[in-house]
């Protein structure tokens, strides 16, 4: 019996000798659950949709900011195009119907010849208008900068698109010193081809 005894009272005793355990380390609360980045909001533009491959030819921020984006047929570049569009992003609080009038009014007054076409309006999904205007025979000299190309004819289909946070306009512009048959000026096929393609133009959520 002495024994178990001994051998009982050694292992309590080596026990005691022992420090205490640490204390447990404090746990870390838990972060704060952190909501989802908000989307990013852009200008979803078809650009393989109506049978045109398109490319960039440049980019830039506006006055009062903003950007701008514009693209011309593959294999064209900006220095000879037969049709090109623009795109304006615009800060909040800029409205694009009257970054659009800016536009317009300066088209007007270097044209001999300017009329309206055809406009339309819709308030869904988006509130959006786009106007099909055309100019003839413009005044080189109010266009003095020689990066801007002039032919003897043009038509210019701008939409306008108010997004949620967002305004903007593009701009689809053809132009040539004779007009065929085949243009958007006198062909009701093109000009219902360029109608179904701008209806697609709209705002998205997400990254290009």
């Amino acid at each position: 019996m002495r024994a178990p005894t001994a051998l009982l009272l050694a292992a309590c005793l080596a026990a005691c000798a022992q420090p205490p355990p640490p204390a447990p380390a404090p746990v870390a609360a838990a972060p704060a659950p952190q909501p989802p980045p908000a989307p990013t909001e852009r200008l979803d533009v078809p650009l393989h949709d109506d049978g045109i491959t398109w490319q960039s030819a440049g980019s830039g921020t506006l006055p009062g900011g903003g950007e701008a984006q514009e693209y011309v047929p593959a294999g064209e570049t900006i220095a000879d195009w037969s049709q090109m569009v623009t795109t304006l992003t615009l800060p909040a609080g800029q409205d694009p119907a009257a970054r659009l009038t800016q536009i317009l009014n300066h088209l007007r007054a270097a044209c001999r010849s300017y009329r309206v076409i055809q406009s339309t309006s819709q308030d869904s999904p988006y509130p959006s208008k786009s106007l099909l205007v055309r100019c003839d025979k413009p005044d080189e000299a109010v266009f003095a900068d020689p990066n801007i190309l002039l032919r003897r004819h043009e038509a210019l289909w701008a939409k306008t698109v108010q997004g949620p946070t967002q305004g903007y306009l593009v701009l689809r512009a053809w132009h040539g010193d004779a007009i065929p048959s085949d243009s958007v000026l006198l062909s009701r096929a093109v000009r219902r081809e360029w109608q179904d393609w701008l209806d697609q133009v709209t705002p998205v959520n997400g990254a290009s």
